[in-house]
């Protein structure tokens, strides 16, 4: 939104929707915005510059200079400016605008909306400025007048970053279906409204997990002329969660070409080309993910590190990330280490002894623990620092350097034998853990999970004594739960409360089974058997068009034929057990 914010402040002079262009004022200014039109916000700064230097004065040319100035962040600036322009002409209400813009950028909300609401009393058909009092009333806590505003801004004609606003607003708090309403009801009054259409589509891809349906209209937005970076990296995560990775490069590709200061598209395609085992090429921009708002602050600060050998101190690297990819990261340590002994490592507390066993030289410790002061000495002669998913940038940059390991994670060896005793106690047949749900509502659960009708056909197979891996297994609807009730899986909390424990049940038992969830990483670290349930198109880890993961030799990935196809999957999984593999 900032960003939009920041271009608002460069357009032409904001009029109500159905008017036509306000002409007049001077060739200088007309010049200037022809140059911002061209890209060129430099020369036109500098021919406003140049005129106000020769003498000329008027509000419309201060207006146009803060409104340059403001949007390339010179917001003292721009505020001076802009503050001049009404000075000479205090009903000027896109200066007014512009002012308020700056003041919001600046913090200064209670000024930012004076500003709004005096530039409306001005120009109360202007659509722009209604639209940015209602995302600064959203911002500073008055959501429901936000929604109330932007809402007489998508009647007809909808104004169209009214229409974003106002889906993102709806969306955030949890109201879907009144956003994809939104929507549908501009569309059935304007139909080529290319906005409506993008936005939608982007409903039914993150909302809905319909990516098919989500390509009709960012297609129909594309070919209505609405193309921004946004849209075609929107477009190429669709074609991605599709299958369709080749033409998910390329939308990416024109994304970043129409945009090239969209993060997000870059990153995306980072994505894509880590599924397809491009490594090298991926890295460098899955660094973008660094510079998320979302992302947790790394508990220390250091120098970052650049692949080097630091011989006169230690290396600090630090989780960041969720525990299965803690986990899948986790296989470069060994390279780290065997480059750089002295290594502080800082992980989950859920992974913490686990760590400690299995790289003994490096001081390892929780993630809380690295926070602390009294942790300092740990620190005193760390010379740089790594993310843990900023080590594959180093070490592997091909599937050729990637190890054929048998485990480099140890689970506790008298747990192991504690389990091993449980286990035969349950007779001769093979024992196998089974995980049926991962992810969360934002990591598309719904098309990682098993439902209780395909479940129970999976803990129906003969032969087999199934051992519960889900570590959190409180049932999700009727169906779930009856099918846990039948007693065919057999549960040791002990074993999902520690992960200690649960690394040690692993290892103890004859092999795994589990859709796309951190599991499978604890697995593959351990070297065990395991059999992955993946959607059509799953996360990038899980790669696409082979049944093998680079990460864990040990790990074979059984992929829906078919979106939504999870019969064959199971029917793949259950031939697989009755072979014996």
């Amino acid at each position: 939104m900032l960003s939009r914010l920041l271009s608002s402040l460069i357009r032409r002079p904001d009029r109500p929707r159905g008017t036509a262009p306000r002409h007049g004022g001077s060739d200088l200014v007309e010049q200037a915005e022809q140059a911002l039109a061209e890209g060129d916000s430099q020369r036109a700064q500098t021919m406003l510059e140049n005129a106000l230097h020769a003498g000329a004065e008027s509000a419309r040319i201060r207006r146009a200079l803060g409104s340059i100035l403001g949007a390339g962040g010179h917001l003292e600036r721009a505020r001076v400016e802009l503050e001049r322009a009404l000075e000479i002409e205090p009903d000027h209400a896109s200066a007014l605008a512009d002012l308020g813009n700056v003041h919001r950028l600046s913090g200064r909300f209670d000024e930012a909306r004076m500003c709004y609401v005096s530039a409306l009393r001005h120009d109360s058909e202007n659509a722009a400025v209604g639209c940015n009092l209602a995302l600064l009333d959203d911002h500073t806590g008055r959501t429901e007048a936000a929604i109330d505003a932007l809402r007489s801004l998508v009647q007809y004609p909808a104004y169209p970053e009214a229409v974003r606003a106002l889906v993102d607003i709806l969306g955030r708090i949890g109201r879907t279906a009144e956003a994809k309403s939104t929507c549908t009801a501009i569309l059935a009054r304007e139909p080529d409204h290319a906005l409506a259409h993008a936005v939608l589509g982007f409903l039914l891809l993150k909302r809905e997990l319909e990516p098919e349906r989500a390509l009709e209209h960012f297609d129909r937005a594309i070919a209505l002329g609405y193309a921004d970076a946004e849209l075609w990296s929107n477009r190429g995560i669709a074609l991605q969660h599709s299958g369709r990775i080749e033409e998910a490069i390329a939308s990416y590709d024109i994304a970043v070409q129409v945009g090239p200061n969209y993060r997000l598209a870059r990153f995306h395609r980072a994505l894509a080309l880590l599924m397809r085992g491009d490594f090298g090429q991926a890295w460098p921009d899955y660094e973008l993910r660094l510079l998320s708002e979302d992302r947790p602050k790394p508990p220390r600060s250091f120098p970052a590190w650049r692949g080097e050998r630091l011989p006169a101190g230690a290396l600090f690297v630090h989780g960041e990330q969720g525990i299965g990819d803690e986990i899948m990261f986790a296989s470069c340590l060994p390279d780290v280490i065997d480059l750089q002994p002295r290594t502080v490592i800082a992980c989950s507390a859920k992974l913490e002894t686990i760590f400690r066993r299995s790289f003994p030289s490096a001081a390892v410790m929780s993630l809380q623990r690295a926070c602390e002061s009294s942790a300092d000495v740990e620190f005193a002669d760390v010379m740089a620092m790594a993310p843990i998913g900023s080590l594959p940038r180093h070490f592997r940059l091909s599937r050729e350097s990637f190890p054929r390991h048998a485990g480099y994670l140890r689970a506790d060896p008298d747990l192991v034998e504690e389990y091993r005793a449980r286990l035969a106690r349950l007779g001769s047949v093979p024992k196998v853990g089974v995980s049926w749900r991962g992810g969360s509502e934002l990591t598309r659960r719904a098309l990682r999970s098993l439902d209780a009708e395909r479940l129970a056909r999976l803990l129906a197979t003969p032969g087999v004594q199934f051992v519960n891996l889900q570590y959190d297994s409180r049932p999700e609807g009727e169906g779930i739960e009856r099918v846990l009730a039948e007693g065919k899986l057999v549960h040791w909390q002990d074993a999902l409360d520690d992960y200690d424990r649960t690394a040690a049940l692993v290892c103890a038992l004859d092999s795994i089974i589990s859709v796309c969830t951190a599991l499978i990483h604890l697995g593959g670290a351990l070297g065990r058997p395991v059999s992955v349930m993946a959607p059509h198109s799953p996360e990038w880890r899980y790669g696409i068009g082979t049944d093998t993961m680079p990460w864990y030799p040990s790990v074979h990935v059984e992929r829906q034929p078919r979106a939504g196809d999870w019969d064959s999957v199971v029917c793949a999984v259950q031939r697989r057990l009755a072979a014996g593999i």
